[in-house]
């Protein structure tokens, strides 16, 4: 997973909970036209609910970010005796492990990715910045840092990890420009768990990389080494005036994501155009987060009230059709991350991360 941050300060790291915004392309080659299911339809599947913050006695809150094939879950929480500051954890079958953070005071961390043996790429906070980590399963409680000791470098972040243990994200370069002032500027990178990595060109963060190796992430393109190991770039054509971010990649090479332009909506690239996942009933924006080996995509649809107020509903689309999520679990669910190829569905509701297992 993929929302990518970058802070200046602590404080900073716990405010800024935008993602980055996207550059668009005015290729052709995209549907419009999907079939949209109303919420509330016939439902197709039905789930119990297991509530993962009961798992995890000293948690006061618990948000999961991504789940595997045999159910572990990777999670972002709060809990008792160190206030607002999130601290990234596995849940595994009931059982929630706390990942541990490089050395810094706050402790804080995020999980990103986990991939299929359960290591989980993310970020650790150091002097206000956060620097890219991976926890390797069995040596949870160490996370090997990745963040690159160059003056350029303030500060990095792991989105996605695959099971050859390559992992992917951006590290941040902050800029003086002629008139002063500062910004920043996103680089998307490559690391191996084995050694070396690279810069990605053309890339302002990696989100997620499958185990055949393809990147996805911002702007919205797969990225994929040839056989010289020279990076190559394929744009995703988004319609005319559409910026947006790959957020999930699978096997296939397929891709969910977002787009913004005059709204906000969920795409799904099936390998030969950009499909527009449509919404749900009375709610204008949608986003995508997750996909699995089948195409099923899960995410979430936006309203904003007449008091300027957002309600949110997660959704998951299959074969065409979007369905309310929540009808379909028999309880309230505001959004959905990630979708493993069990139909297990990683999602919050209004009491924090849940995890759906198909009946």
């Amino acid at each position: 997973m993929r929302r990518l941050i970058g802070t200046l300060a602590v404080a900073l790291v716990l405010a800024m909970l935008a993602l980055l915004t996207g550059c668009g392309s005015d290729s052709a080659g995209t549907s419009t036209d999907t079939p949209v299911r109303i919420e509330g339809g016939k439902p197709s599947a039905a789930y119990t609910v297991r509530n993962l913050l009961a798992d995890w006695p000293n948690g006061t809150g618990l948000y999961p970010d991504d789940l595997n094939d045999s159910g572990q879950v990777a999670c972002h929480g709060t809990k008792v005796g160190t206030g607002p500051y999130n601290h990234a954890v596995l849940w595994d079958n009931g059982v929630v492990t706390e990942l541990g953070e490089l050395p810094s005071s706050p402790q804080i961390s995020w999980s990103a990715s986990i991939n299929a043996t359960g290591d989980i790429a993310g970020a650790s906070v150091v002097n206000g910045w956060r620097h890219a980590v991976v926890w390797c399963a069995g040596a949870y409680g160490t996370p090997t840092n990745l963040h690159q000791a160059d003056p350029a470098w303030i500060g990095s972040e792991a989105c996605g990890i695959n099971a050859s243990g390559e992992v992917v994200g951006a590290w941040i370069e902050e800029i003086q420009p002629p008139g002063g002032g500062y910004s920043y500027w996103y680089h998307g990178r490559l690391w191996s768990l084995s050694g070396g990595g690279s810069d990605i060109p053309d890339c302002d963060g990696a989100y997620d990389i499958n185990d055949q190796g393809q990147v996805t992430g911002r702007p919205v393109a797969i990225w994929q080494r040839d056989a010289s190991g020279v990076w190559q770039t394929t744009p995703l054509p988004l319609p005319s005036g559409y910026g947006g971010c790959g957020e999930h990649i699978n096997a296939a090479g397929h891709v969910a994501g977002r787009m913004w332009g005059t709204a906000r909506r969920a795409f799904l690239w099936n390998g030969s155009q950009v499909v527009d996942l449509g919404t749900l009933s009375g709610y204008e924006e949608v986003e995508a987060y997750g996909i699995n080996d089948a195409d099923e995509v899960v995410g979430l649809a936006r309203h904003m009230a007449k008091n300027g107020l957002y309600t949110y509903k997660a959704f998951i689309w299959r074969n065409g059709v979007m369905s309310d999520l929540g009808a379909l679990a028999g309880t309230s669910v505001t959004s959905a991350y990630a979708i493993n190829n069990m139909g297990q569905i990683a999602c919050n509701g209004p009491k924090g991360g849940m995890l759906l297992t198909p009946k």
